[in-house]
């Protein structure tokens, strides 16, 4: 027996995958994030992405994100983790977004920027019954109003969890209460 287990990974299948994923979402205004959190980052595996024509990526590890920088990425990068008190200012200085529910996290993101970085892109998050995290539909308003008052930060959008740890899936339902407190903010 020749070495241990292997793993092929094939580039123009990712790639050809990517472009199909993008056209379909463009059709419908939606831009498209690579998610590189996976399969640890690996500049191979990103650039077949970027190819296929992903603007954007996303991970929810800090030293992924740290290294995508190192290799040269400067796509627009969302951190899909909401970041530690303690870590505020290298998500400022290496990513352009990052998820959020709890102010007292947007506020070291808004001054962490007091450095002099660019504004960074806040997404909150709303619970709409995964209980796993978010804001709580009926403190959406007041929490953007609290966002929209913060230097350095700017609320880009409203996301959610779904079928993780409660295992709610998307519905018509749900996702027509994000659709509407989107609305209403």
């Amino acid at each position: 027996m020749t070495g241990g287990p292997s793993l092929e990974i094939d580039l123009d299948k990712i790639t050809c995958n990517a472009a199909q994923i993008v056209q379909r979402c463009q059709a419908h205004n939606i831009e498209v994030l690579g998610v590189t959190k996976g399969f640890c980052a690996l500049p191979q595996i990103v650039n077949a992405m970027v190819k296929g024509g992903v603007k954007g990526l996303a991970d929810a590890r800090l030293e992924n994100i740290a290294a995508l920088r190192s290799s040269g990425f400067n796509q627009h990068i969302t951190m899909l983790r909401i970041p530690r008190l303690s870590r505020t200012h290298q998500v400022v200085a290496t990513t352009n977004a990052s998820v959020n529910s709890e102010l007292v996290v947007v506020k070291a993101l808004s001054q962490a920027w007091r450095s002099g970085r660019r504004v960074h892109e806040i997404i909150l998050m709303v619970d709409v019954g995964d209980l796993r995290e978010g804001v709580m539909p009926e403190n959406v308003l007041d929490t953007a109003s609290k966002i929209s008052l913060m230097k350095g930060v700017k609320l880009a959008g409203l996301g959610t969890n779904m079928g993780c740890f409660g295992g709610v899936l998307p519905s018509i339902s749900n996702l027509g209460l994000l659709a509407e407190l989107g609305k209403d903010i």
